[in-house]
């Protein structure tokens, strides 16, 4: 019994450290993410203007309509963009 209300603290102890952990960003992190971020946003405008340009898509949409147990009919859309190179 002793044994296993250590364990069970020790995991307790465990899990409550590693949220901590995953907070320690730094501002140069947070910026390059911020970056990439509007960098896609524009990428994902001028995809959107491509065909009156001429220029090819590079995104592609998924719909897909199933049953779901015990919701009934469901549709569900995707919409991807990739890079092309």
């Amino acid at each position: 019994m002793n044994r296993y209300f250590i364990t069970i603290i020790t995991l307790l102890i465990a899990l409550t450290s590693i949220p901590s952990r995953a907070q320690e960003m730094t501002k140069a992190e947070i910026d390059g993410i911020r970056a990439a971020y509007s960098a896609a946003k524009e990428r994902i405008e001028r995809n959107n203007h491509a065909q009156e340009q001429n220029m090819p898509r590079s995104d592609m949409e998924i719909v897909s309509h199933y049953v779901v147990p015990g919701c009934g009919p469901t549709d569900e859309v995707i919409h991807y963009y990739f890079t092309l190179g």
